[in-house]
């Protein structure tokens, strides 16, 4: 989707957060390289091969996109044993991601937030009542940290 957006001027910078290397092709990464508004970091450079931390992984991301309006994006296929299109059995755990969105709603000026991927059917039948709850979570903890810091500017 991004690179239809950034192809009819929607889009100016950016950064994915946490791609899988085994799940993206060279070409995504060639692509990214080419464009000095694409960044990324992989899912392996932060919990696998531990290069930079989780949060200096999101700082890195929000120091690339300050400036500009913010769209947020949580893919649920990133959620370990989240019911997802594309489900993982490696990947961030729940407290990171009310993490995340707690923090970036907190600390940025995002424009949305979408919350992708999550079901709680899939069409072979596999129903999860978690995934429900868990992108509940997800919207309540980003709306009470956007909240926070208007009334601490109002302050």
């Amino acid at each position: 989707g991004f690179r239809y957006a950034k192809r009819e001027g929607y889009l100016e910078k950016y950064y994915a957060l946490g791609l899988h290397e085994n799940y993206n092709g060279q070409a995504i990464v060639e692509e990214q390289d080419d464009d000095p508004d694409l960044f990324f970091t992989f899912f392996e450079d932060i919990f696998v091969r531990e290069k930079k931390t989780f949060y200096d992984a999101v700082r890195h991301a929000m120091n690339k996109t300050h400036g500009n309006p913010v769209g947020l994006e949580l893919d649920m296929d990133c959620l370990e044993r989240s019911l997802a299109s594309a489900a993982t059995s490696s990947g961030i755990t729940a407290i990171q991601a009310r993490r995340f969105a707690t923090w970036v709603a907190h600390t940025i000026h995002p424009v949305y937030f979408h919350i992708a991927e999550g079901a709680y059917e899939l069409r072979d039948g596999k129903r999860d009542s978690l995934t429900p709850k868990m992108t509940a979570y997800l919207v309540t903890d980003f709306m009470k940290a956007y909240l926070e810091k208007r009334r601490t500017k109002l302050m």
